[in-house]
């Protein structure tokens, strides 16, 4: 197209500066050849704009809009103009873009309704851990604590208190501002010695295990003192995945006091 629209201009600049020296024959022919050759002229220069604004400028401003439109504006679109190339190739990124709307908007929503569920699970194992009358501590690898019964943070709120001695005001505002806590160590509480111990003994179990399902011994007991001086029988029993993995444990505590 650029070569095509050369020549032709190439011709009009020979024609005038043939005409423009005086030896151009002033003749309906002649004058028609040059009303040809500038229509011409003026045809290829708007292909060529064409080609150009279609396959350079309008590719550039497709890719800028399909910038703006995944990550930041799913909802919009674009607008097919242009070549039947370029249309298409619009349309194509429009139905890639409801597709992806489509599967965030999915994914989004899965992700809400597990939310959902943990959260009623949760609830419900806290509703059930409640009802316990041990003291019962949920704990991660980290010893981070994740879940724990009112019989626990009694248990373990300094300072210890018999259970069949009668609350004064000190201790009840001890109690209520315990050391128990949701993402906290229980390290701060019982002996980490002992934790340890029961960790260590616990993974060893898994690691002799030939196989990873629930027929090897998944608890152990030991007695330690808790940082508030209360003597503790505690059962740990570990918590595993799917896929067999020690993920955390679980301590279940009686005041051997």
């Amino acid at each position: 197209i650029t070569a095509f629209f050369l020549v032709l201009l190439g011709a009009a600049v020979g024609w005038g500066l043939h005409a423009w020296s005086g030896q151009a024959l002033n003749t309906p022919m002649t004058w028609a050849m040059a009303i040809g050759l500038g229509l011409l002229v003026a045809g290829s220069a708007a292909w060529l704009h064409r080609f150009f604004r279609a396959y350079f400028f309008q590719l550039k401003e497709i890719q800028n809009e399909a910038q703006l439109m995944l990550p930041t504006n799913p909802d919009r679109r674009l607008t097919p103009e242009g070549p039947a190339s370029v249309r298409e190739l619009m349309t194509t990124l429009n139905q890639f873009a409801d597709q992806f709307q489509r599967l965030t908007r999915d994914r989004d929503e899965g992700i809400r309704q597990a939310r959902a569920d943990l959260e009623e699970e949760h609830h419900l194992l806290a509703a059930i851990m409640a009802e316990l009358s041990d003291s019962v501590i949920v704990c991660n690898l980290d010893g981070r604590i994740l879940l724990y019964n009112q019989q626990a943070r009694h248990l373990l709120s300094p300072p210890y208190r018999q259970p069949d001695q009668p609350p004064d005001r000190l201790a009840l505002s001890a109690s209520a501002s315990g050391f128990i806590g949701l993402g906290r160590s229980i390290f701060g509480l019982i002996d980490r010695n002992a934790i340890t111990y029961g960790l260590s003994h616990l993974q060893s179990r898994l690691t002799q295990s030939t196989t990873a399902s629930l027929d090897w011994d998944q608890s152990t007991g030991f007695v330690t003192s808790a940082a508030n001086g209360a003597l503790l029988r505690i059962r740990m029993a570990a918590l595993t995945t799917q896929e067999g993995q020690f993920s955390g444990f679980v301590l279940t505590l009686q005041d051997m006091t």
